[in-house]
């Protein structure tokens, strides 16, 4: 079984968690912190930023995709 999943050719690693809630909701978690980031930037906000990658980075952590 293979680490990884591609995506129009691009590798991606894959989470070693299994499907179910706990799962669902640390990947809602992340995709909300993704879209805070487009915010930030939007915004030009650096500390809104900041926190929004800090939030990203600890759900990829914890999906075990960091």
């Amino acid at each position: 079984m293979s680490k990884f999943i591609e995506i129009k050719g691009k590798k991606y690693k894959k989470s070693p968690l299994k499907e179910g809630p706990y799962k669902k909701r640390l990947v809602k978690k992340l995709m909300e912190a993704r879209r805070d980031v487009g915010v930030a930037l939007k915004k030009k906000d650096k500390t809104l930023e900041k926190s929004a990658r800090n939030r990203v980075h600890k759900f990829k952590k914890k999906l075990g995709e960091r």
